[in-house]
């Protein structure tokens, strides 16, 4: 028989929630998926449509297997070479900054910083609670961009030096973010933070997990 080599996978138990939840959230997404690459709704055997589309846009998310082996445990696909969004702001400098804001990328994926805590809680109160996006706007570009310049962007420069490979990363990284954007709208999905939203390193990929 033909060698499948290693496969790679999580054994997870949740605590207090629900694995079926990622399952489901996995099934929607494979609907999802076909949906936008003009599989639904067609008629069989009909190409893909092109121009704003999903096909035409290339647009969709990726997904992982889970089963299921009770309401908290079961096993997750491992999926490669994905790190953390706080693990690569945190290992990235932007060295176009000053040399007084070397190191940011750091120290803005330091929630243990309470200053830095109470800084973004002030930027989401004005928006959240006094409905004034614009001051939020300004608060958060004064007191958090001014101190924490954006080192994601310059994530995408070191690690692909090609031009078109550079592009074509940003271009992945925009469209996952965008279609996740619009899932986790219409799902109403919460607890996302920059711990359960992975990167692809060899894409640029978005990738989103743990959905309890």
């Amino acid at each position: 028989s033909r060698q499948l080599g290693k496969m790679h996978f999580l054994i997870k138990r949740e605590e207090k929630g629900d694995l079926r939840k990622d399952a489901r959230v996995q099934d929607l997404n494979n609907v999802i998926n076909r949906v936008l690459t003009g599989m639904v709704g067609g008629e069989k055997g009909s190409a893909p449509s092109s121009g704003n589309s999903g096909a035409g846009r290339r647009l969709q998310v990726r997904t992982f297997s889970v089963t299921c082996l009770s309401e908290d445990t079961g096993i997750l696909e491992w999926v490669p070479n994905t790190v953390a969004l706080r693990r690569i702001i945190q290992a990235t400098n932007n060295p176009q900054c000053p040399e007084s804001q070397k190191g940011k990328g750091f120290r803005i994926g330091d929630f243990g910083s309470g200053r830095l805590r109470n800084t973004f809680a002030k930027c989401q109160d004005k928006y959240i609670k006094d409905g004034d996006l614009s001051q939020a706007t300004e608060l958060f570009e004064k007191n958090i961009l001014t101190g924490y310049p954006p080192v994601l962007y310059w994530w995408f420069i070191s690690s692909w030096s090609d031009p078109h490979e550079w592009f074509e990363a940003r271009r992945r990284f925009t469209m996952s973010v965008s279609a996740w954007s619009a899932i986790g709208h219409i799902i109403g999905l919460g607890d996302r933070h920059a711990e359960n939203i992975l990167i692809d390193t060899k894409c640029g990929e978005v990738i989103h997990v743990d959905f309890d």
